[in-house]
């Protein structure tokens, strides 16, 4: 006897049922629409058992400050009544509160426009490709640009936790994988592959640096000998060191590419060394970094630090000494400081402000990623631009010199000036008058 249609299970494929608060674009309403089919579909049979199977708790912008708090008093009114008004402004409230609280500072604009991160190396991908791969324990971090997403600059001063949810609004996971050298480049490849289109995909990336022509056909962008392992090795006098393509390197990528999306097939032919459950979500190494600086910061110096927070300020007080304590870093031009002045380099992303005393960040553009075309064109424009000084410099020379000409020829022409005297007899140095 075939089961009736009162007692067969019904699905409601309902997403973004965690969102509380109003929006004006999809998804909209999404735990009221989740209230309003539950009692809708309850209405049509006999006192249904409703069973829940979803993520409620993740991963919405209000869930990062409540950790899903909100939804507890709807999943539990949910069979009786539903009502969402009394606590939306309440969680709005706490929400607002988390979100403006000032959580790190940047010494230097962050740049975070798509029209930059997912175009070329930009200071914010550096920053934050630089913690993650400390907090992942890799040797090179790639992260899709598309993970960015506050498109804007940052300015300079205090950033707020707004900031970096705006800059990372997904918990993504972070997997560590064992890549050659060959599958790190076939990797890159995929990377600029689409350029100039501003694909997710163009990469942010710690640990390593390399050259790519886009004139070139997809696969084949990346210049033969220009991808470098950097700064892999604390103890490693030369910061650079080629990449090899038969060694294997700890790479971390998000999960979402360890999986092949985005086209990055080669990841999932590598041996995975951390999995997304067991390694560190990337906006909470963002966090923690960020904590790290906080505690650094407030910590009394007659205190005697740990031997962690110790090493901590070392590499900080380095790391500013080797910026120079500019505050202009980041403006869209490779630092020029030393390659390797010391075996600690942290790249801003902690540096010693000298007028507050605290820890700070203040990543550059670095040269990691160079599009070969436009590194030609720069070149260009230095050459005509000492053209131009060296054109200026020459007429300024040749205007002054015939200034001078003219005010010599001017003496030379000028009528003789007879000089008046009295008529009186002039005396020789032997007494005698003599006439002129």
């Amino acid at each position: 006897m075939a089961p009736s249609s009162c007692c067969l299970p019904v699905s409601l494929p309902l997403a973004d049922v965690y969102s509380i608060e109003p929006a004006e674009r999809e998804p909209v309403g999404g735990a009221s629409r989740l209230a309003y089919k539950v009692k809708e579909f309850r209405e049509q049979g006999e006192n249904p058992l409703v069973l829940f199977s979803g993520d409620a708790y993740n991963p919405s912008l209000m869930s990062t400050m409540t950790l899903g708090a909100q939804m507890v008093p709807i999943l539990n009114e949910i069979g009786v009544t539903v009502s969402c008004m009394g606590i939306v402004a309440e969680f709005m409230k706490l929400m607002g509160e988390k979100m403006d609280e000032e959580v790190a500072e940047t010494l230097v604009e962050l740049d975070g426009r798509f029209q930059t991160v997912r175009n070329r190396e930009s200071n914010l991908g550096n920053f934050v490709c630089d913690v993650w791969r400390k907090a992942a324990g890799a040797e090179i971090a790639i992260l899709n640009s598309g993970s960015l997403r506050s498109d804007t600059l940052h300015p300079i001063g205090k950033l707020k936790a707004r900031d970096f949810v705006a800059i990372l609004p997904m918990l993504d996971e972070t997997v560590v994988l064992e890549c050659t050298g060959e599958q790190v480049v076939i990797a890159l490849e995929n990377a600029v592959s689409q350029w100039p289109r501003l694909e997710g995909r163009f990469p942010q990336v710690s640990g390593l640096k390399f050259k790519f022509d886009p004139a070139q056909p997809p696969g084949a962008r990346v210049v033969a000998g220009s991808v470098f392992v950097t700064d892999f090795d604390d103890e490693l006098e030369d910061e650079r060191a080629p990449l090899l393509v038969e060694r294997r390197y700890r790479v971390a990528v998000k999960e979402y590419l360890a999986q092949g999306k985005d086209g990055f097939s080669v990841f999932t032919g590598c041996k995975v060394l951390v999995d997304g459950e067991a390694g560190v979500a990337l906006p909470t190494a963002l966090k923690n970094h960020c904590l790290t600086l906080s505690v650094l910061s407030e910590w009394d110096p007659n205190v005697k630090l740990s031997q962690a927070a110790a090493f901590w300020r070392e590499r900080t007080r380095t790391s500013h000494s080797l910026h120079g304590g500019s505050s202009h870093l980041g403006e869209g031009e490779p630092s020029h400081a030393p390659a390797r002045a010391h075996k600690h380099r942290e790249h801003g992303v902690a540096v010693h402000n000298p007028a507050s005393g605290g820890f700070c960040i203040a990543p550059a553009v670095e040269g990691r990623i160079v599009n070969v075309q436009e590194e030609a064109a720069a070149r260009e424009r230095q050459e005509e631009e000492r053209e131009e000084e060296r054109r200026h410099d020459e007429e300024e020379k040749a205007g002054k010199e015939r200034v001078v000409e003219d005010e010599f020829s001017a003496f030379l022409d000028e009528e003789p000036v007879e000089v008046p005297h009295s008529g009186a007899p002039a005396r020789r140095d032997d007494g005698e008058e003599s006439e002129l």
